[in-house]
C-alpha cells in the first residue's frame, strides 16, 4: 500500500510539473541571443529567427518567454524598428491567431498579448498594419479581455501567466492609436467593464494595468466619454444595492473592489497628466465615483 501511495503522488507530481520541451533552435541558442544583446548572428535572417521565436510564447520556461521571447520583441520591432514589413505583419497575424486559440494554453494567448502589446507600441511610431489589420487586432484583443477565463496572475512554477494585465497592456496601446474609431473605444470600455465585473479578485496589480487603458482613452483628443461615464453612474447603486443584501453576495464585493481598485489608479494616472477642461471634469467625476464605493 506504501508502494502505491508513493506512486500515485508522484503520478500527481508529474501532471502539475512544468512540460519540458525543446524550443526550436534549442535553448542555448536563445540563450546565446538574449547574452549578445540580440544582435543578430552572421549567417542568419531576422525572418528566419522572429519566425521561430514565436513559439517561446507557449514555452513554459519563463527565461525564454519573458527574458528572450519579449525580450527580442521589444529590441527588434520596438528600439530598432529592423524588422521588415511583411515580415513583421506575418509575425502579428501569427500572434492574433493565438489570441483566439481559446483551447490551447494560456501562455499561449497570454504572452501573444504582451508582444503583440510592444508592436502596437510601435506602431505608434512607425505603422505596418493596414486599417483592416489594426482593426482585426483590436477585435481580438477585446474578446481576449472578454472571454479570458484563466485569470491566474503569478504561479509559483511557470512565473507570470498574467492574461488580463498583458492584454490590459497591448489595448492601452491600440487605445492610442489614430485609426481607433469612436464605436471601437465604445468597445475597449465595455470590454474593460466586463472583465472588471466577472471573475475574482485581482491581487496582481491588474487593475493598474486596465487603469491605463482606460487613461489612454480618456487622453485621446476625440475621446468618447459617454459609455464610460454612464457606467460610473451605475457604481453607486450597485455599490448600495451589494450591502442591501443578506448574506453579502462575495463575487459581488469582489468584482466592485477590483472596480474601486482600477479607479483609484485611474485618478492618480490622470492626476499626474497636464491639465484639461474636459480632462478635468472627468477625473473628478473618476474621483466622486470612488468616494461613492465607500
Amino acid at each position: 500500500m506504501t508502494r502505491v501511495l508513493a506512486l500515485a503522488s508522484l503520478l500527481a507530481a508529474c501532471a502539475h510539473a512544468p512540460r519540458v520541451v525543446e524550443p526550436p533552435r534549442g535553448r542555448a541558442f536563445w540563450l546565446a541571443l538574449r547574452d549578445a544583446k540580440f544582435v543578430l548572428p552572421a549567417g542568419e535572417s531576422r525572418e528566419a529567427i522572429l519566425r521561430d521565436a514565436e513559439a517561446l510564447v507557449e514555452s513554459e520556461d519563463p527565461v525564454l518567454r519573458d527574458d528572450v521571447g519579449y525580450g527580442l520583441v521589444v529590441a527588434w520591432v520596438y528600439r530598432e524598428h529592423s524588422v521588415a514589413a511583411p515580415a513583421l505583419v506575418e509575425f502579428t497575424g501569427h500572434l492574433q491567431q493565438r489570441l483566439g486559440q481559446r483551447e490551447g494554453p494560456v501562455l499561449s494567448r497570454s504572452f501573444a498579448a504582451l508582444s503583440l502589446s510592444i508592436i502596437a507600441a510601435a506602431e505608434l511610431k512607425q505603422p505596418v498594419l493596414s486599417q483592416a489589420q489594426f482593426d482585426a487586432l483590436l477585435d481580438a484583443a477585446t474578446d481576449e479581455l472578454v472571454l479570458e477565463t484563466d485569470l491566474r496572475g503569478h504561479d509559483p512554477k511557470l512565473g507570470w501567466i498574467h492574461a488580463t494585465a498583458h492584454t490590459a497592456d497591448l489595448l492601452k496601446f491600440l487605445a492610442r492609436d489614430d485609426r481607433l474609431s469612436g464605436l471601437q473605444q465604445d468597445r475597449i470600455v465595455n470590454a474593460v467593464v466586463y472583465r472588471l465585473s466577472h471573475g475574482p479578485a485581482f491581487v496582481w496589480g491588474e487593475d493598474e494595468r486596465i487603469a491605463g487603458v482606460l487613461r489612454s482613452l480618456l487622453m485621446r483628443k476625440d475621446a468618447r466619454v459617454e459609455v464610460f461615464e454612464a457606467w460610473l453612474g451605475t457604481l453607486a447603486p450597485a455599490w448600495k444595492a451589494l450591502w442591501a443584501g443578506s448574506p453579502l453576495d462575495r463575487d459581488a464585493y469582489a468584482q466592485l473592489g477590483n472596480v474601486k481598485q482600477t479607479l483609484r489608479s485611474l485618478h492618480a494616472l490622470l492626476a499626474a497628466t497636464a491639465p484639461s477642461p474636459t480632462l478635468d471634469a472627468t477625473r473628478e467625476k473618476v474621483l466622486e465615483t470612488v468616494i461613492g464605493l465607500q
